[in-house]
């Protein structure tokens, strides 16, 4: 289905029209904690994750996706890298039209949309943070070097577009391997430098991180986790908490006292909490994730829940992904949790949690 015509009234209204935020204002134009907690909550946003299909979609494809975004009211996309096993979603290549960032901010500048970019994705981070403390240190501080390149090659293709609204930082952070001493030191003064350089060289625009917890910490051991970082780290100003429950990490009974801890952590730093929402259901290479990993579509009956739950602690409730389970068009079950859903929000109540765009951070 197309909205040409409502996007052209959109786009009127975003150049000529201030637009609101839902939930009060707080420090660096962030809403407060818990403004996306309503009777009937949305996912008010998507990660976006890129590959090596991306390369060859049309232009066709990606309008497409965004009509799709705009039935779902998604104000905001989370991409989550530009770069992934040395390919580059954002530079000319041989035989592709135009590079996949370039679709991405084209199309969501024509909407009421907010676009966070990702930077390197390493299929490797997790090994090589498994190692010594000298050689984890060592590892980030190549990546530190191969991120502020990718930025600085990024500055001149973002800045011009009135939808681009800050970084993500690739780093998942987990609850196991930053608890001892040396370890969270070095990820702490990674955190520090990365996230500074990139406040210096895009003042104003958000900065994202992202992190779970496997319950191998306690809510109150990971609230002192979380505090350390984002201490360590004050250009960080979004934390995205995924919540688990796709991937079998936390249990529905546990979101509430663990998104409680990180949304005290994030209290104590003026820094705004978004949650992951999972619409997926791991079904292979589950905890301790050996093996290929395969998902299917959530039951949209599980998905209410965590939307439910998580609205109650964040301000943005962000699908993992709507793309891949829920606007799949090869995928039956994608289809049946995307009819749940758009029955859900056009129903009355769900849309009003819809969320509303301003023009800063």
């Amino acid at each position: 289905m197309r909205h040409r015509c409502n996007r052209r009234v959109l786009l009127a209204a975003a150049l000529g029209v201030p637009l609101i935020r839902v939930g009060a204002i707080i420090a660096k134009g962030l809403p407060e904690q818990g403004s996306a907690g309503s009777e009937t909550p949305a996912l008010s946003g998507t990660l976006l994750q890129l590959s090596a299909e991306h390369l060859r979609w049309t232009h066709v494809e990606w309008t497409r996706l965004f009509d799709d975004f705009e039935r779902l009211h998604i104000s905001r996309i989370v991409i989550q890298w530009v770069v992934s096993d040395g390919t580059s979603f954002y530079a000319p290549m041989p035989d592709v039209t135009k590079p996949p960032l370039l679709e991405i901010l084209g199309a969501a500048e024509t909407m009421p949309l907010q676009v966070l970019v990702g930077l390197i994705f390493d299929p490797n981070y997790w090994d090589r943070i498994a190692g010594s403390p000298d050689s984890t240190a060592a590892y980030l501080a190549d990546r530190e070097a191969r991120s502020i390149r990718v930025v600085n090659e990024l500055l001149p293709i973002v800045e011009p577009y009135r939808c681009f609204k800050g970084w993500y930082l690739c780093e998942e952070i987990d609850d196991t391997n930053w608890r001892e001493p040396a370890p969270s030191a070095i990820l702490h003064s990674y955190l520090h430098r990365i996230s500074d350089y990139l406040k210096l060289v895009s003042p104003g625009t958000l900065i994202a991180i992202s992190g779970f917890s496997s319950t191998r910490t306690a809510p109150a051991e990971l609230q002192q986790l979380w505090e350390g970082v984002l201490h360590a780290a004050p250009a960080i100003n979004v934390l995205i908490f995924q919540d688990g429950i796709g991937a079998h990490k936390l249990a529905l009974a546990d979101l509430s006292p663990y998104l409680g801890a990180v949304l005290a952590a994030t209290k104590s730093t003026r820094c705004a909490l978004w949650s992951v929402t999972e619409l997926f259901e791991q079904t292979a290479a589950v905890p301790p994730d050996t093996g290929a990993f395969h998902a299917v579509p959530a039951p949209f009956s599980r998905v209410i829940d965590q939307l439910r739950t998580e609205s109650a602690f964040a301000s943005e409730l962000i699908a993992f992904t709507a793309p891949d389970y829920m606007l799949s068009q090869s995928n039956p079950a994608a289809a049946t949790l995307l009819d749940a859903y758009l029955q859900y929000i056009d129903t009355g109540s769900g849309s009003r949690s819809r969320p509303r765009i301003s023009k800063g951070p």
